[in-house]
């Protein structure tokens, strides 16, 4: 599955996209992000059950292809928050 990681750099977005949870794990333990756990719940989409929580960032969330994450700035952003 995979997965995108949107961050707030400066005055703009940068999308990280990549083919599996491992090259993911990569770039979050280079980045100061840590895997805290899975994520599960009986009342969200199948193709999230189990998928990484990670911190300092939210989600998951489903884009339609891959699994999302964002930090706190691009979801507020991207929300009119």
């Amino acid at each position: 599955m995979k997965i995108r990681i949107t961050k707030r750099e400066k005055s703009s977005f940068a999308t990280y996209e990549f083919a599996n949870e491992n090259d993911a794990a990569r770039f979050l333990d280079q980045n100061g992000h840590a895997i805290t756990g899975r994520f599960t719940s009986q009342y969200a989409r199948l193709e999230l059950e189990g998928a990484m929580k990670i911190s300092d960032l939210l989600g998951p969330f489903w884009d339609g292809d891959a699994i999302r994450y964002e930090d706190q700035p691009t979801y507020a952003a991207l929300s009119n928050d």
